[in-house]
């Protein structure tokens, strides 16, 4: 070490100059040649791997996104014909189908009210008190369940009587846009 600094000392003002650059270039090219080349690699490699999964996920997104479109058509399909169907648009006419699935079923219709509800998107409801046998009265709440108006059956009571049952029900028609 003492030969190297007396061989230092013995160089120019000039020579020591030109000395530290090239001391100075080579260890800045073996600090990237050791240390910065093998971080830059690892975050090629890294960012090529992001890439890939991102691709991954954007092909996973298409095809579900694909797929929710056909389930979402397939629902639609179902119930197509709640839109094809011209609505109630008011309590009376709500009334009035009720009592004509009723009639079908052969079920006494005593009270058919309206009901208000706490739902601000079914403003139409109902409140039944009905009676007829069993068979009947379940031909009456399938009928409501499968009408072609929207209904909703929000509340079903059934109390069997001496010789038939009598029912409770509130019903709402959802209203459906038509847009």
């Amino acid at each position: 070490m003492k030969t190297f600094f007396n061989w230092l000392s013995k160089l120019s003002f000039r020579e020591k100059i030109l000395f530290y650059l090239a001391l100075f270039f080579i260890s800045g090219a073996l600090l990237d040649k050791f240390v910065i080349q093998p971080f830059l690699t690892d975050l090629n490699k890294i960012d090529a791997e992001i890439s890939s999964v991102i691709s991954e996920i954007q092909n996973d997104f298409y095809y579900s996104s694909s797929k929710n479109k056909k389930l979402i058509e397939q629902e639609f399909e179902t119930y197509k014909h709640f839109f094809s169907t011209p609505q109630p648009q008011d309590s009376t006419e709500l009334s009035k189908i009720v009592q004509d699935i009723a009639i079908k079923s052969n079920v006494v219709v005593e009270r058919n009210d309206p009901f208000t509800t706490r739902d601000s998107l079914r403003k139409i409801a109902r409140q039944l008190n009905c009676y007829g046998d069993r068979k009947n009265i379940l031909d009456f709440i399938y009928g409501l369940s499968t009408s072609d108006i929207f209904l909703r059956l929000d509340k079903i009571t059934i109390l069997p009587k001496k010789e038939d049952f009598a029912v409770n029900i509130i019903l709402s028609l959802i209203p459906l846009q038509n847009d």
